[in-house]
């Protein structure tokens, strides 16, 4: 299992040079936004082409200087869990608009993009 936090990415030709972590073939990166936040792409390490990113935002700065980000992924699946607080409002299970919350994310890779299967509030 890969738990990262604050992987700096240099862009999509990195992908080929760092090792898959993610659904077979795809290497998941972050990157500062600005703000205290951090973004993820998701980019297909055979090509360095990016193909998809996380669907939000999450602060890496609270109060305290810290926030509760991370990632967890493995090479030989396609679950991606994202654990955080967004920096936007986020889309819950039925659609709803949820406020700015530490929760886990669950998320499934299927044809390039992230498909939200469950939530867990912190």
């Amino acid at each position: 299992m890969s738990y990262q936090k604050k992987k700096q990415m240099t862009g999509p030709k990195s992908a080929t040079k760092s090792p898959v972590n993610f659904a077979e073939h795809y290497v998941i990166s972050t990157v500062g936004c600005g703000g205290g936040t951090v973004c993820g792409e998701i980019a297909d390490a055979n090509t360095g082409n990016v193909v998809g990113s996380f669907p939000n935002a999450y602060y890496i700065n609270g109060e305290d200087g810290t926030a509760p980000f991370a990632f967890i992924s493995k090479p030989d699946s396609r679950l991606l869990i994202i654990i955080g607080v967004s920096a936007d409002p986020e889309i819950g299970m039925s659609g709803e608009e949820i406020g700015q919350y530490n929760r886990q994310r669950h998320y499934e890779f299927i044809d390039n993009k992230l498909h939200l299967i469950r939530i867990l509030e912190k």
